[in-house]
């Protein structure tokens, strides 16, 4: 049996989107590694079944995966910059010299690599041992394909000349943007940006530039290496087709665990029974759940007053329960007065509160979308403003008729009390989500996922054949 190495984006969304396919490759016999030059999520990892390895033990940017965004903490850009600079001059050192590579390679003998495009450094490093290295996207497939809107845009595709035009538009404000975005992270980091240190791999290890693909959003792709889209096809826009791309529709890792946290008056955290919390919902005609997931709660700085606005907009709904989601550090006494019908939690276990749920308000992050699809959960998305897949999936949920867009902080209050009425009565909603449902659930077989990835360990990353 072979030794499959996950190299994965140092976030919960993005290991949460692994673990069931981890799962049915482990249950085929193959041994499962995680490895991280972050230990940050390690005991999270583990919790799952799995070990994380730390690789590059000089190598620790503290920050990255932290699930922590305290309002307060006005120097934290600027420690965030210190240490990426520190932590992207290792990198550096280590992906160039190239011992540590080897002593990796040596230690753990892997027989296929799994790796994150968000880590696609490792790509440029590994990809000289000739070991099999298949590409992973946790989002919709971040590729450009003609009169499609790119995944960071809140657009959709219109069969039309002005629909194609304003398309083409978004992919050229986002190039431009990210052209000036690059400049000036080049001048902040002092070179040491993500960008310039993907460009330098590329020249350092001499990886030819016609295999380069910088037309794609988000990431530098490599064009001819195959790659596992963690989402379901039917969730994407019609009709878009992209070779050496497979689509494995998300199993939910049921697995998967955690609890009700609450933070006491002495700041202590305090575990709630869920069992508890879960009855005490019952006998409700509308449970609405509210959370921001792990990457909002780190970039997004005003959770204020988007859960102050949200109480607000159910403060005088009739037969409806509000549970909050609003994640670490944050002070609870800032929302005012809560009402008695609305319940706000450190944590919550999402999987369990969607089986109660029927309607989430969500950052639209790709797992949690997943997630509410799974358990027939129509949704109001608001993106945050945030400049990732989020506008994309939003746009994706819209387009599908499972749920509604909203920017709740900008919003009347009464608009967004208007919105989440208009979803919990208008039954178009949970018919179309139960349509996609069904879609997710035929697409369900944990065993031919895993056989998709078994066929790539007989081949090396250039000469994989087509299955």
């Amino acid at each position: 049996m072979a030794n499959i190495c996950f190299i994965i984006f140092n976030q919960p969304s993005h290991y949460n989107a692994t673990f069931a396919i981890a799962r049915a490759l482990e249950k085929k016999g193959h041994s499962i590694t995680y490895l991280s030059h972050n230990e940050s999520q390690k005991a999270y990892v583990e919790k799952q079944g799995f070990p994380l390895k730390r690789v590059f033990k000089d190598c620790y940017y503290k920050h990255e995966g932290q699930t922590v965004a305290d309002e307060n903490d006005y120097t934290r850009p600027f420690k965030i910059l210190k240490e990426v600079i520190a932590q992207t001059k290792q990198l550096k050192n280590i992906f160039l010299e190239g011992i540590e590579i080897q002593q990796l390679i040596d230690r753990e003998k892997p027989d296929l690599f799994i790796i994150d495009y968000s880590y696609v450094q490792y790509y440029f490093s590994l990809q000289k041992f000739d070991i099999p290295i298949v590409m992973l996207e946790t989002t919709v497939s971040s590729v450009r394909t003609p009169k499609y809107p790119g995944v960071f845009s809140t657009l959709m595709p219109e069969d039309s000349t002005l629909g194609n035009l304003k398309i083409s538009l978004s992919w050229k404000r986002y190039y431009l943007k990210r052209w000036m975005v690059n400049t000036w992270y080049k001048i902040l980091f002092r070179g040491y940006d993500p960008s310039s240190f993907i460009n330098l791999l590329i020249k350092q290890t001499g990886f030819p530039k016609n295999k380069i693909d910088r037309s794609r959003a988000f990431y530098v792709g490599i064009k001819g290496v195959k790659e596992l889209v963690l989402c379901e096809k039917a969730f994407d826009f019609p009709g878009r087709n992209i070779p050496d791309q497979y689509h494995l529709c998300p199993i939910i890792d049921q697995q998967r665990t955690g609890a009700f946290t609450t933070v006491s008056k002495n700041k202590t955290i305090e575990v709630i029974n869920t069992v508890e919390v879960l009855n005490s919902l019952e006998n409700t005609q509308h449970i609405i759940y509210g959370s921001l997931g792990s990457s909002a709660s780190l970039w997004f700085h005003d959770r204020t007053t988007f859960f102050k606005k949200l109480i607000d907009a159910v403060r005088n709904l009739d037969n409806c329960m509000l549970v909050l989601s609003v994640g670490k550090n944050f002070d609870q006494t800032s929302l005012g007065t809560i009402p008695s019908h609305v319940y706000i939690y450190e944590r919550v276990p999402q999987l369990e509160i969607l089986k109660k749920t029927n309607l989430m308000v969500t950052h639209g992050g790709l797992n949690s979308v997943n997630e509410c699809i799974f358990n027939g959960v129509p949704m109001l998305v608001d993106t945050l403003g945030l400049p990732y897949d989020q506008n994309g999936n939003a746009a994706r949920v819209a387009y599908h008729g499972m749920g509604l867009r909203a920017n709740i902080r900008k919003e009347a209050t009464t608009e967004v009390t208007k919105k989440i009425k208009h979803i919990l009565n208008q039954s178009s909603f949970k018919e179309n989500i139960l349509k996609m449902q069904e879609k997710y659930k035929n697409a369900q077989d944990a065993a031919k996922h895993a056989h998709i990835v078994e066929q790539f360990l007989e081949h090396t990353h250039t000469l994989i054949k087509t299955i």
